[in-house]
């Protein structure tokens, strides 16, 4: 549980360090960087609550199997994203 939450904390936090390269080169402004930052925060709070309510639904050791799976999936498909799709990465 420790490795997801790191990572999924790394995730979330390269994209303040990627935002110094993404800015200039997709024209992004600060108000646009603030709302991707935004996405991602309004997105794990999102996912905290529909997670809780179905942990109560169908237990918490299935709830935690399930999402871990999800996570991780989600974790792989974010950097490959880019060879699935056809671009460069």
């Amino acid at each position: 549980m420790c490795a997801f939450a790191f990572i999924a904390y790394v995730q979330r936090q390269s994209i303040t360090i990627a935002s110094e390269r993404m800015m200039p080169e997709l024209a992004f402004s600060q108000f646009q960087i603030g709302m991707l930052y935004w996405a991602f925060v309004a997105g794990y709070a999102g996912f905290q609550f529909l997670g809780g309510l179905y942990g109560q639904r169908v237990g918490a050791r299935y709830a935690f199997v399930a999402m871990s799976i999800v996570a991780f999936s989600a974790m792989v498909a974010v950097p490959t994203s880019s060879l699935i799709v056809g671009g460069s990465a």
